[in-house]
């Protein structure tokens, strides 16, 4: 399988306790998916299958601070799946777990957080394809806002 570059869209909120340690919370809708070389009865490759699954994530993070404005973060991420485009012969699973392990640094209210989601969960509910697990690499850019 090999990777789709898709869309990430959301809100989280951290609470610190301390300068070293905080805990964050968030809701995230995330386009997930894969695509898959289509070789025919030839056995050219002539396209790929693009399998889509859109997720509502709500990571749970650790946020560890290194040094000012610089952390590290792990934690779990139930994630639900709103919408796919899966061949029912497969079909999806409605959650999907994964860990978020990433780093994130911010200066001047300005985020920015790299995040790999190691999938835990099998994503489609046929036997078939029991090791199809979503692992997921996410860059995101943001702005911090202060309360």
């Amino acid at each position: 399988m090999t990777e789709l570059t898709r869309f990430a869209l959301g809100v989280e909120g951290e609470y610190h306790f301390g300068r070293i340690f905080g805990l964050s919370a968030g809701l995230i809708y995330s386009q997930q998916g894969t695509k898959e070389p289509n070789f025919p009865m030839g056995g050219n490759l002539t396209t790929y299958n693009k399998e889509k699954m859109d997720y509502l994530n709500v990571p749970i993070l650790a946020n560890v601070y290194i040094v000012k404005g610089f952390a590290v973060k792990a934690g779990i991420q139930p994630g639900f799946l709103i919408h796919d485009n899966i061949d029912y012969y497969f079909d999806a699973k409605k959650v999907d777990v994964s860990i978020p392990i990433g780093l994130a640094y911010e200066c001047m209210n300005i985020c920015l957080d790299a995040r790999y989601n190691l999938g835990l969960t099998n994503v489609y509910k046929s036997t078939l394809n029991n090791d199809s697990k979503n692992s997921v690499f996410q860059i995101t850019l943001g702005y911090k806002f202060k309360l």
